[in-house]
């Protein structure tokens, strides 16, 4: 790969990462944590740093320094964008160490990182990249890669990126049945899957029933019994995973954000009644799970609020008490995830090749 325009942006060369970089990267996330007005934690990617960007995609890892000071994942994935199965590229997991900053090395890697993506995939891969909406730093340096010619990243799609409280009651199922998923749902499932993706952007594709029975029986935190659906008539109309990803990546409180200190006395008040763990204090994990691969059929849209108060319950059973998810708010889902007792930060999917046809967008904030 042609790194040597990217090299001379920075002080430190950029070259793709390697096994032998896996401890530097894993201190890496260590030490640069993620801060936003709810919510300030770091991630623990060990003991294996690939085990979960193997999983994201098809990971192109990019390195800076020796020891290493930045990072920033290319992923590659085959996808729906506009109704069609496309190839496209994200690029995702910036983090550059404190000694690095101000040295040129996050624009570099940026770069870096697009022109990775296109010597990987093609001139034309369309190109993802989310940015939270607090991050003014982050936003700048994508409308850099504007301004210099490099690419032109443009605001696609709004997101709520929701950590909902599991203090709601019981689900009422009504006219639904929900049930923990068996092997035996496994082509009910991958149908509905296939047929509710050609209305939406981005949700990942699985060519064969072999592929969906793969990812939900080898991925480490997953299988069938933390897959959700809710059936009527006998017939799947929704269903989605409950994640417990501490075997690949773990979310570990760097600070005591205001969402603690204001939740903590109701917290404290409920937690008996409702079994939950305590609040993680600075320095401990966070009991976060997160919702994988959410699928509603379009006929059946109020399937989605028993649905998620299943995976609440599912959650305090693991001993967890968050979960995450993130929604486009153009989603008809999202005027429902609104009843729900939550902390929302505001999430921009930037895209350097916007769809042509207008659908709502899928996201997948545990492979993020």
């Amino acid at each position: 790969m042609r790194y040597i325009a990217y090299m001379q942006l920075s002080h430190f060369p950029i070259r793709p990462a390697q096994p032998g970089d896996n401890a530097a990267l894993i201190r890496l996330f260590t030490e640069a944590p993620i801060v936003t007005p709810s919510l300030s934690y770091a991630l623990d990617r060990g003991p294996d740093y690939w085990a979960l960007a193997q999983l994201q995609g098809e990971p192109h890892i990019l390195a800076a320094g020796d020891p290493v000071l930045g990072t920033l994942s290319v992923l590659g994935e085959t996808v729906m964008l506009d109704g069609q199965v496309q190839r496209v590229a994200y690029t995702a997991d910036l983090r550059v160490a404190p000694s690095g900053r101000g040295t040129g090395l996050a624009d570099a890697l940026m770069r870096a990182g697009i022109e990775t993506a296109r010597q990987a995939y093609g001139e034309q891969v369309p190109i993802f990249t989310c940015v939270m909406a607090v991050n003014l730093i982050g936003l700048k340096k994508n409308a850099n890669l504007g301004r210099d010619g490099v690419a032109h990243m443009q605001n696609v799609a709004t997101f709520e990126l929701a950590i909902v409280l599991p203090l709601s009651r019981p689900a009422r199922t009504g006219r639904w049945q929900i049930r923990p998923a068996t092997a035996a749902d496994a082509e009910s499932t991958w149908q509905l899957w296939q047929r509710v993706n050609q209305r939406r952007h981005l949700a990942r594709v699985y060519p064969t029933l072999e592929r969906w029975v793969q990812w939900w029986e080898n991925t480490p935190g997953l299988g069938w019994e933390n897959m959700w659906l809710a059936e009527r008539q006998g017939q799947v109309c929704a269903f989605a995973g409950l994640w417990d990803q501490r075997a690949l990546r773990r979310l570990q409180v760097t600070g005591e954000p205001a969402l603690l200190r204001r939740l903590r006395p109701l917290w404290n008040r409920s937690r008996r009644l409702l079994r939950l763990p305590a609040l993680p204090q600075t320095g401990e994990p966070l009991p976060v799970a997160h919702v994988v691969h959410l699928c509603v059929a379009p006929e059946a849209p109020l399937a989605f609020t028993p649905l998620l108060k299943t995976l609440l319950h599912a959650l305090r059973k693991r001993n967890l008490s968050l979960l995450g998810l993130a929604l486009d708010l153009r989603d008809p889902l999202y005027v429902q995830l609104r009843s729900f007792a939550r902390s929302s930060s505001s999430m921009y999917l930037l895209s350097s090749a916007p769809p042509r046809q207008p659908a709502v967008y899928h996201l997948e904030i545990g492979l993020g």
